[in-house]
C-alpha cells in the first residue's frame, strides 16, 4: 500500500465561517473545552499536527463528526499562547486536504480518522490560461482596495508560479462564502480550481468597482450640492 494513502489520526480544531486552506497562515482564538484540548494534544505530539476542519452549523457548541465538512485541511500549530480569559491564541499553518473517515474519540477532545487528498497537479493550457487571467485581474486589486499591504499582495500574486498555491491564497483573501470556499478546498482539479476561483475574482472585482462608482457619483452629488 502506498504510504500516502495510510489513514492516520488527528485531534480536530472545528472553525467557524471560513475554511484553512493548504499552504495558508491562520491565527485562530481557540475557547471551547474540547478545542483547547485538542490543541494542548497536538502541541505536545513531535509533528505538532491538527486537524482544522469547518463546521457545517456555525451555531453548534461541540460538533461532533457529523457536524463537521468531510474534507479538512492538516495543519501544524506554529505558535501558541494563552489570554487571562483561558482562550487559546494559536496560529496554524495549512499543509495538505485530507478527508474525514471515522472518529476514534470524543473525549477529551475528538480524534479523527483522516486520508491525505491528492494536491489538484493537472496542467495544460487551460491551467496556463486562467492562470494568467487571474494574475491579469489581480492586478485591478490594489485601485479598489484601500488595505495596507495590498499593493504587495498584488506584486506577489503576480509573480506566484504555482497556479494552486495561486487559488488558495486568493481564496482566503476574497470575500466568499463559507460554501464556496469549501467547494474550492474539496475540488481535486486544477482546472475547476481556477475556473471557480476565476468567477468568484471576477464577481469580486465587479462589485468593488460598482461601490467605487457608487461612492464616486455619491461625492460629486454632495459637492455640487454644496
Amino acid at each position: 500500500m502506498n504510504n500516502e494513502a495510510i489513514a492516520v489520526k488527528l485531534p480536530v480544531v472545528p472553525i467557524k465561517r471560513t475554511v484553512l486552506f493548504p499552504g495558508i497562515m491562520m491565527p485562530l482564538t481557540v475557547g471551547r473545552e474540547r478545542s483547547i484540548a485538542a490543541v494542548e494534544a497536538a502541541t505536545k505530539s513531535e509533528e505538532k499536527t491538527i486537524l482544522v476542519v469547518t463546521q457545517r452549523d456555525p451555531l453548534t457548541e461541540e460538533p461532533g463528526l457529523e457536524g463537521l465538512y468531510t474534507i479538512g485541511t492538516k495543519a501544524v500549530v506554529k505558535q501558541i499562547g494563552r489570554s487571562d480569559e483561558g482562550t487559546i491564541q494559536a496560529l496554524v499553518q495549512g499543509l495538505e486536504r485530507v478527508a474525514l473517515l471515522k472518529a476514534e474519540q470524543t473525549e477529551p477532545f475528538l480524534l479523527v480518522q483522516v486520508r491525505r487528498l491528492d494536491h489538484p497537479t493537472d496542467e495544460g493550457t487551460e491551467v496556463q490560461a486562467l492562470h494568467r487571467a487571474i494574475q491579469d485581474l489581480v492586478t485591478d486589486l490594489p485601485r479598489l482596495i484601500q488595505a495596507p499591504g495590498i499593493q504587495e499582495a498584488a506584486a506577489a500574486f503576480s509573480n506566484e508560479d504555482n497556479p494552486v498555491t495561486l487559488a488558495y491564497r486568493l481564496a482566503s483573501l476574497l470575500n466568499l462564502t463559507v460554501q464556496d470556499e469549501q467547494k474550492l478546498l474539496e475540488t481535486s482539479s486544477t482546472i475547476e480550481l481556477l475556473r471557480s476561483l476565476y468567477g468568484a475574482l471576477s464577481k469580486e472585482i465587479q462589485i468593488l468597482q460598482l461601490r467605487d462608482k457608487i461612492t464616486s457619483e455619491a461625492q460629486a452629488k454632495m459637492s455640487k450640492t454644496q
